[in-house]
């Protein structure tokens, strides 16, 4: 220790300097390396941002993006702080709608990220899209037609499609880790709604549209244990009024009030951690 500090003693004025910050840039990687390690449990955060869009990480910290906002500056903003700055990898993007505006998002992301496998609907024809296609091309993406009955399973984690996207609806997709469940309908139509709720999907976690009639018996109905209100419908009313009337059978929870939703599960309990902007 003693030679050490004599040799630092002798170094110049801009040798200590650099040596002060490659130390700290190794103690910056070690506590982001720390942060971000896989926990063998399955992350769920629904980030407070126009449009919508779910971010999931698996046990052992693969990605899974459910469509990408409509915000592209807020979508890598967020990416940038659930992500360490080395992760580049998306492992799986699904798309829930084709419409331009809900690509903006997704088009970032593929300019800024390694795209392994796309779920999505058939493109339309219009720049957005073309430029998504095109950027997921370069990067040998590979693209899947979304459809219902879609299962697939990425480390431990499973996902189906329990209905696919149309010109009137969104898809709907369930995502299961062991014992838990979530159910995630974004912007479904009221008619593949009411065709959902017969089939009483069970799931601890429901993310809806706001408003809807049908949310609180669909919630029922799937024994869910917290209700996050999606953007998918212009707002009819003020959450506080009714959110004021309360509810003892699950927790209810809305961007403007709450912010945004970290939810955490290894597979048999559930964990929630909201953070409201101040």
């Amino acid at each position: 220790m003693q030679q050490f500090w004599q040799r630092w003693q002798q170094l110049s004025n801009w040798q200590r300097w650099l040596g002060r910050i490659i130390v700290l840039s190794c103690l910056v990687i070690a506590w982001q390396a720390w942060q971000h390690r896989p926990d063998g449990n399955i992350h769920l955060f629904v980030p407070s941002i126009a449009g919508n869009s779910v971010l999931v990480q698996t046990p052992n910290a693969k990605q899974i993006i459910i469509d990408a906002s409509t915000d592209p500056v807020a979508i890598m903003a967020i990416m940038g702080q659930r992500l360490p700055f080395w992760q580049r990898q998306i492992d799986l993007l699904v798309l829930t709608s084709n419409e331009p505006q809900q690509l903006s998002g997704a088009l970032a992301l593929a300019r800024s990220y390694q795209i392994n496998l796309v779920l999505a609907p058939a493109f339309e024809p219009n720049p957005v899209a073309a430029e998504l296609a095109q950027a997921l091309t370069q990067q040998q993406s590979r693209v899947v037609l979304i459809e219902s009955g879609q299962k697939m399973t990425l480390d431990q984690v499973q996902l189906t499609i329990l209905a696919a996207p149309n010109a009137q609806s969104q898809a709907i997709i369930q995502l299961q880790f062991g014992a838990w469940h979530s159910l995630i309908g974004l912007n479904p139509s009221d008619q593949v709604a009411r065709q959902l709720a017969v089939a009483a999907n069970q799931c601890q976690v429901l993310i809806w549209p706001w408003s809807r009639g049908d949310d609180r018996l669909l919630a029922s109905r799937c024994g869910a244990q917290a209700l996050i209100y999606s953007q998918g419908q212009a707002e009819q009313q003020d959450p506080r009024s009714y959110f004021a009337r309360g509810s003892q059978e699950r927790r209810l929870l809305h961007e403007k009030l709450d912010g945004s939703v970290h939810i955490r599960s290894d597979g048999q309990q559930m964990w929630l951690q909201t953070h409201a902007q101040p």
